[in-house]
C-alpha cells in the first residue's frame, strides 16, 4: 500500500528514472555524460535522489541542472540538499521564484504541515524560466493555476510531456488537481486545456501514476468529459 512515508524508485526508460517520493515523483534524465533532474520531492528526496545518482555509477557533481515545476513543498523539499551537494543550476518560472527562495510561502493546504514546511531552506533560483523557452532540450509550457508559476515541461522530439501537478494521474485515470491545493481554479482548467491541444505519446506527471501511449489523445477524452460534467454543474446551479 502506498502511504504517504512510501520510496519507489522506476526505471521508466534506458534513461528516465522515477522517484515515488512520499507521494510526489520527481524525475533524473541521464544526458551524455550528465544529469538533469525535474523536482526533487518532499524534505528527504534529495538524499534519495544522491543515493540513486552514486549507484548509477554518476558523481552528484554530474547532476547539472535541477528543474522545478512548481514551489509547493512536496517539490522542493529535497532542493536544498541536492543544490548543496552537486552545486546544479536550479531553473524555475519566473513567478515561481519567490516561494522557491521563501519571500513568500504556499499556505493554503498546507497547514497541518506547517513544522514540516518551516524545515525546508531557501534556494536561489538561477535560471528563470518563461513559456517557450528550451532548457535541456525541453520546452517550457507555462500552465498556471495550481500555482502562478507552474510549468509543465515538453520533450517534443520523443513526445514526452512532464506535466508536474498540473495533470495528475490517479488509479490510471487523469485527474486535476484537489481545488483545496489551487492558485486559482479556473485556471487550473485552462491549463489543463492548453495541455491537451500539445501532441505527446507518454505523461510523466507530479502526483500518482504516468501514461504511456497515445497519453495525449486520453487527455482530450478527458477534458470531454470534464466539459460536461462542468457544464451540467453550472445548468443545474442556474437552473
Amino acid at each position: 500500500m502506498k502511504g504517504f512515508w512510501y520510496v519507489e524508485i522506476s526505471h521508466l526508460t534506458s534513461k528516465i528514472h522515477r522517484f515515488y517520493i512520499f507521494g510526489a515523483s520527481a524525475y533524473l534524465i541521464e544526458k551524455n555524460g550528465y544529469l538533469v533532474a525535474i523536482d526533487t520531492g518532499w524534505l528527504g528526496g534529495g538524499k534519495i535522489i544522491l543515493h540513486k545518482i552514486k549507484k548509477m555509477g554518476f558523481s552528484p557533481k554530474d547532476l547539472k541542472t535541477i528543474i522545478l515545476t512548481h514551489g509547493h513543498p512536496d517539490h522542493i523539499g529535497g532542493l536544498y540538499t541536492l543544490k548543496k551537494e552537486t552545486g546544479a543550476k536550479v531553473a524555475a518560472h519566473v513567478k515561481e521564484i519567490p516561494y522557491i527562495e521563501l519571500q513568500n510561502s504556499y499556505i493554503r493546504g498546507v497547514v497541518k504541515l506547517g513544522k514540516y514546511v518551516a524545515m525546508i531552506k531557501p534556494v536561489k533560483v538561477d535560471i528563470p524560466l518563461k513559456e517557450g523557452d528550451i532548457i535541456e532540450g525541453l520546452k517550457v509550457i507555462h500552465t498556471p493555476g495550481h500555482t502562478e508559476g507552474s510549468i509543465c515541461l515538453y520533450d517534443e522530439e520523443n513526445k514526452i510531456l512532464f506535466s508536474g501537478d498540473a495533470l495528475q494521474v490517479k488509479f490510471n485515470q487523469f485527474a486535476l488537481p484537489p481545488w483545496y491545493y489551487n492558485h486559482n481554479v479556473e485556471d487550473t482548467l485552462k491549463s489543463a486545456i492548453k495541455i491537451g491541444e500539445l501532441d505527446f505519446d507518454i505523461l510523466y506527471p507530479g502526483n500518482g501514476g504516468y501514461i504511456i501511449g497515445n497519453a495525449s489523445q486520453k487527455v482530450k477524452n478527458f477534458l470531454k468529459v470534464l466539459n460536461v460534467y462542468r457544464n451540467n454543474r453550472i445548468h443545474r446551479k442556474n437552473s
